[in-house]
């Protein structure tokens, strides 16, 4: 459980990725975690005129760690199912 912050998953259409939003435990909205297809990883979007501590923003990262690792573990399983899908069967 989060101390300062709250991550809730918002529609992202038909895109494989996914879009967190970042709230505040008073209920504002701070931001969004979206992927960033030129890095190839997640990162934070926050909102104009927000303001973070080094604890609040520890949490976001473990959050975009996590997911990036998650990420990068789809893809892992995917590049190998694509290689076993090319074999010849004998």
């Amino acid at each position: 459980m989060n101390k300062y912050v709250c991550f809730v998953e918002v529609p992202n259409g038909k895109k494989k990725t996914k879009n967190i939003s970042v709230i505040s435990k008073d209920g504002f909205q701070l931001g969004n975690i979206k992927f960033w297809g030129a890095w190839r990883q997640y990162t934070f979007h926050p909102n104009e005129d927000t303001l973070f501590d080094a604890k609040c923003l520890n949490e976001i990262i473990e959050k975009i760690d996590a997911m990036n690792e998650e990420i990068r573990n789809e893809w892992k399983l995917r590049r190998k199912a694509n290689k076993e899908d090319g074999k010849c069967m004998q």
